[in-house]
């Protein structure tokens, strides 16, 4: 038999006499869309809390997409989400009944759409609950809660502020929570120089001047003899007229229109992808340019909107909305500089690395889930 030696012993000591945290089980409300939305942002969280011993139940509406959720071993519980016409008790009770016998400890409304059903349940189950905040419009569905949160997570400090601003809440409740996404190692920019340089646009179509700013810039490209495809990703009320304007400019050769894409697989698109560009300011996370920054391509966008990661010269480059021509010279700056490019997904790399990792995401959602327990 061989010896410990006194360090061994020493540290086999303090693992036997380290407390273990005892397992807690968290009930996840899901609102229509909600595991659709941000299933990329719940499939590391889910994962990563298993090792923190938190079990969690997915409460979710018939027919969600669970694809993003590791099911098994999470578990489900499906509900028929309420009409106009549709008196939340009987909703209500029916899911009440269904989730005793998983002895929840807490139940966590995913989305400040969830928060009426979550807060109903929560005091049907006479259980505390907690809400991720991802939109700066927020505050007025947290304000009519039926039972107000034991915590609310916002996504962003512009969202933070929005909260403390109008959710008629201490602020100890509010807290700080970035979302955590899985990040490539290194940029994967203008690595094939065989291809012809592939560019993004994602967001709603309801904006007409500031998707037409987007096609005049193209076409500016296309008159400089740039080997670039264009792709605009999503559907919206000025769609039509955006296509019109491509026709006019006799780009559809070279420029698809593709309704948006499934999170899920936002990863692959991205992987081919040289710059992704955001037109739209958003008053909701804007998740799609969250996860082109941490597929390591380089961003550009008009404003920050609700998110933190959009940061000018750091993790993106701003230009003006509705200035093509301002859009069209940052283009040109990426396709003239491969090495400008991808530094600049570098950078984005390295921030989010530092404020969106998958990893610190678990580790305060678990402190949090906690001190409200305790």
């Amino acid at each position: 038999m061989v010896d410990e030696s006194p360090i061994e012993a020493l540290t086999v000591q303090a693992d036997l006499s380290a407390p273990t945290p005892r397992a807690l089980k968290v009930g996840w409300v899901a609102a229509p869309g909600t595991l659709e939305r941000f299933g990329r942002v719940h499939q590391p969280l889910a994962i990563g809390l298993m090792d923190e011993m938190v079990a969690v139940t997915a409460v979710h509406p018939v027919g969600a997409d669970l694809r993003q959720l590791p099911t098994p071993p999470i578990l489900t519980a499906e509900y028929r989400p309420k009409h106009l016409l549709t008196r939340w008790p009987p909703v209500v009770d029916e899911l009440a009944a269904m989730l005793k016998g998983h002895k929840l400890d807490m139940l966590h409304a995913l989305e400040a759409p969830a928060i009426e059903l979550t807060s109903r349940l929560a005091e049907a189950l006479n259980l505390p609950y907690v809400v991720s905040s991802y939109a700066l419009g927020d505050s007025k569905k947290i304000r009519r809660a039926h039972v107000p949160p034991r915590a609310v997570l916002a996504a962003s400090t512009a969202i933070m502020k929005a909260l403390r601003r109008g959710a008629s809440l201490p602020s100890g409740v509010i807290h700080l929570l970035r979302p955590g996404v899985y990040q490539v190692r290194q940029a994967t920019c203008f690595n094939e120089a065989q291809y012809s340089v592939t560019i993004v646009v994602g967001g709603r179509l309801d904006d007409l001047h500031a998707h037409t700013a987007v096609v005049k810039a193209f076409n500016e490209l296309r008159s400089r003899n740039y080997d670039c495809i264009f792709f605009i990703l999503g559907s919206g009320k000025a769609e039509r007229q955006i296509r019109a304007q491509a026709d006019r400019m006799a780009m559809r050769q070279w420029l698809t229109f593709a309704d948006a894409q499934p999170l899920w697989e936002l990863p692959g698109i991205f992987k081919s992808t040289d710059v992704y560009i955001s037109p739209v300011p958003s008053s909701a996370l804007d998740i799609e340019c969250l996860l082109a920054m941490a597929a390591g391509v380089p961003v550009l966008a008009c404003a920050e909107g609700a998110a933190d990661f959009i940061r000018n010269g750091q993790t993106s480059l701003m230009y003006n909305k509705d200035d093509w021509k301002d859009l069209a010279q940052k283009l040109v700056s990426l396709l003239d500089d491969h090495a400008y490019a991808q530094g600049v997904a570098h950078s984005a790399l390295a921030y989010l690395r530092e404020n969106h990792s998958a990893a610190g995401m678990v580790q305060q959602m678990s402190k949090i889930y906690r001190s409200i327990l305790e």
